[in-house]
């Protein structure tokens, strides 16, 4: 598959910050965005705006295929400390997946001052191939209001004016990015209070000036603030690399023989735009599936299991069937803890 270019931005209230980004990014880069990822909280507005850009990037930029996906934290703002932790692991999650597939563009114009905050840690740690905030010229309180998602929802009319204004009435502020993901293992080994004295002096002393070990007596310990870290990039690094095959040219196969294909290809389609997804096969009935454990989704109860016998095969059985019709999802998983790690960001995806 050819390099993708990839657009991560958080989102707020409004969604005219993204289609601001994707807009000034294209013109000023010349590039063309093949995937768009927001990251956001679960608050009414923040879903009403991913809402808005899932229906207008496909009529606006219908001239090309733009893969759109959201994924939010459960929290409806970052005010406690597991939403600002929660946050850094999605944005850090969505950096290390995006980065196999091609060059990405990080923009942090969207949303609280402290979800920029962390969407730069994050960059500094993973890399990107720009960081930026985008800013409109001749913003007032009054336009502001004109741009939030709930004033666009009622206003159909007024998206094109209100989504893409006039390239000099935005502002691309770049900013600077020192990757760290050379020593993300180096990162790892020393967070999990392992080998710290064994470091080189610079990168022992990054982590001591920014409190993640501090001495103790001849040695070292890691802080609490340390093992918050470690234990976030631990699980980061669990996910397999993710799918190289373009989510339009993944293979969705259901038996001819199947009765259940009607139910079943939606949600092989939707499954081609999950990141680590390689193919969608049809499967055996599942009739006897735990629905205690279903998922609850807009599309229906959802039961996800990974295959013992293969890891890199998860099982995803529409528990609100009662022949339990299922699918397999092949993907790049090589062990069960990969396994279970994809299967958690399956159910995600899921829930959307």
């Amino acid at each position: 598959m050819s390099r993708q270019t990839i657009l991560i931005s958080s989102l707020g209230e409004s969604p005219a910050v993204v289609t601001e980004a994707i807009d000034k990014l294209e013109e000023a880069e010349g590039i063309r965005f093949t995937q768009v990822v927001t990251l956001g909280t679960d608050e009414s507005e923040v879903r009403q705006g991913c809402a808005i850009l899932n229906e207008h990037m496909v009529d606006h930029y219908a001239d090309r295929s733009i893969v759109y996906l959201h994924e939010a934290i459960g929290a409806t703002d970052v005010l406690t400390e597991k939403d600002n932790l929660d946050y850094l692991a999605l944005v850090a999650k969505w950096l290390k997946t995006s980065k196999h597939l091609g060059d990405v563009y990080v923009s942090l114009a969207g949303g609280r001052k402290t979800m920029s905050a962390l969407m730069a840690l994050a960059v500094q740690i993973y890399g990107a191939k720009l960081l930026c905030h985008v800013v409109h010229l001749q913003m007032s309180d009054s336009l502001q209001r004109d741009m939030n998602a709930a004033n666009l929802s009622r206003n159909r009319e007024e998206w094109e004016t209100l989504l893409h204004p006039a390239s000099e009435e935005i502002e691309l502020v770049r900013l600077p990015v020192i990757s760290l993901f050379p020593w993300i293992n180096d990162f790892l080994r020393a967070l999990g209070g392992q080998e710290v004295d064994k470091l080189d002096a610079p990168v022992r002393t990054l982590l001591e000036d920014n409190h993640l070990v501090e001495r103790q007596g001849g040695g070292w310990r890691v802080t609490a603030s340390g093992r918050q870290l470690h234990d976030i990039l631990n699980d980061i690094q669990l996910l397999p690399d993710p799918s190289a095959i373009a989510p339009q040219d993944k293979v969705v196969h259901l038996s001819s023989t199947h009765h259940g294909n009607e139910q079943l290809r939606p949600h092989a389609e939707r499954l081609r735009n999950f990141p680590f997804a390689e193919r969608m096969d049809s499967t055996d009935n599942n009739p006897a599936c735990d629905r205690s454990r279903a998922l609850k989704t807009k599309y229906g109860n959802l039961v996800v299991d990974v295959k013992t016998s293969a890891p890199e095969v998860l099982r995803v059985t529409l528990a609100y069937t009662d022949a339990g019709y299922a699918l397999e999802v092949r993907t790049r998983a090589q062990s069960m803890s990969q396994a279970e790690r994809v299967k958690r960001e399956l159910e995600r995806f899921l829930i959307g």
